[in-house]
């Protein structure tokens, strides 16, 4: 439910803020018939190194139809202002999957249904040029054309850039028999390869990867939605090395159905112990879909919620923050300045003002150190982007921590 807009006709759901600390829900955009950026928006909007939120929606309501272009948009949370970046076309297809930023600064995203072939692509927006380009076009399974049976349909299938710098994809179908593949390529969209296919009826192991994959170490964890055919599983945990030239899946779990069937979320990692998290979309006692763990260290598995009508049932795309609400209080205190910064915004140069300044740390969004200067109190920034950025702030054997906009 929500409030209609002069001239909407109905309300598809809304963008939302929610605070922590005073536990305050704020819905910033009602997505009606009128929203410019669409609305069908299933995954949460990425966090860019320019301040900026940048999302996707599924579908737009244009013409008189529901059925209008998929948007990629961006959202100002200083400002308040939304914009559309992309409509999305038959060439591009559909994205279904969330964003990610790479190293380059580039937002990197998978279609579930564009390319030559319509089976699915890598894509790129450069925050620069403010253009989006196709890097890698999917040939998908069974393709006529020689070569082979590669990635396609690409949903809830989000991209991850590992330490080794390049980019990583599970997809829940194609490979040996459409039943799911890891590949990996370089920023660029070049030496493409495929990693893994799964394939069905192997004893404990599985098949349609779900989610996107989590890097801790040297490796690489995912779920797939199937469990084998022989012991009828529901869902497995996985692993495959980056170090490994020749490295292949290793199966850490498989799921029976108390444990919890389908889990469809990448995983989350526990910040103080060495244990990740995702859910199923159902199983559990209640067979409406479990909170599951993993503790790398014991490799032990636990059940951590079973989910019931009453708390909500069968979770999508298992989209879990983790929260540390023992440090919470201190990182909202740090977001407001404890020192005088001047002009903020700037465009320029900004002053601390305070005296003894040893040296000053610029940080992103995205904790990538920017600039450090030493033993002054102004800073040139006119390189960097616009955006919200950290300082840390050293004076007299003292650290102060303070927010600053670049507009």
């Amino acid at each position: 439910e929500g409030t209609l807009a002069p001239g909407a006709i109905d309300v598809f759901g809304s963008f939302f803020s929610f605070d922590p600390i005073t536990s305050t829900f704020t819905v910033i955009k009602y997505l009606d018939n009128l929203s410019t950026i669409g609305y069908v928006i299933k995954d949460a909007p990425l966090l860019a190194s320019n301040g900026l939120l940048y999302g996707v929606s599924e579908s737009s309501y244009e013409n008189g139809s529901v059925l209008g272009s998929e948007k990629l948009f961006s959202y100002n949370p200083v400002t308040g202002v939304f914009n559309t970046l992309y409509d999305f076309n038959l060439s591009t297809g559909t994205v279904q999957s969330k964003l990610m930023q790479a190293t380059n600064r580039k937002i990197y995203m998978t279609s579930a249904d564009g390319g030559f072939y319509k089976r699915g692509s890598i894509m790129t927006y450069d925050l620069t040029t403010n253009a989006l380009a196709t890097i890698y076009v999917s040939r998908g399974y069974n393709n006529p054309d020689p070569g082979p049976n590669d990635f396609e349909r690409a949903a809830n299938n989000p991209l991850i850039q590992a330490s080794n710098g390049k980019i990583y994809l599970a997809s829940k179908f194609g490979g040996n028999g459409n039943l799911g593949v890891t590949s990996m390529l370089n920023p660029d969209g070049s030496s493409y390869q495929i990693n893994d296919s799964f394939e069905s009826l192997l004893v404990n192991q599985g098949t349609v990867p779900a989610g996107g994959l989590l890097q801790i170490g040297e490796f690489l964890y995912g779920t797939t939605l199937n469990g084998d055919d022989v012991n009828f599983s529901y869902g497995t945990i996985y692993k495959r090395s980056l170090t490994s030239s020749n490295s292949t899946v290793t199966f850490l779990k498989t799921l029976d159905i108390y444990e919890g069937s389908k889990p469809n979320g990448s995983f989350v990692k526990n910040p103080t112990f060495n244990r990740i998290y995702t859910t199923c979309k159902s199983g559990g006692n209640n067979i409406q879909g479990t909170i599951i763990e993993f503790n790398l260290d014991t490799n032990k598995f636990r059940v951590t919620h079973n989910f019931q009508t009453v708390d909500g049932t069968a979770p999508d795309r298992g989209g879990l923050t983790i929260v540390d609400f023992a440090t919470l209080s201190v990182k909202d205190v740090a977001l407001k300045n404890t020192v005088v910064i001047y002009p903020n915004p700037t465009s320029t140069s900004f002053t601390v003002g305070m005296d003894n300044v040893e040296s000053i740390e610029i940080f992103n969004l995205l904790g990538q150190k920017v600039k450090k200067k030493k033993n002054t109190k102004t800073v040139n920034i006119e390189n960097l982007e616009n955006g919200v950025y950290m300082l840390n702030i050293k004076s007299e054997n003292k650290s102060h921590t303070a927010k600053l906009i670049k507009d």
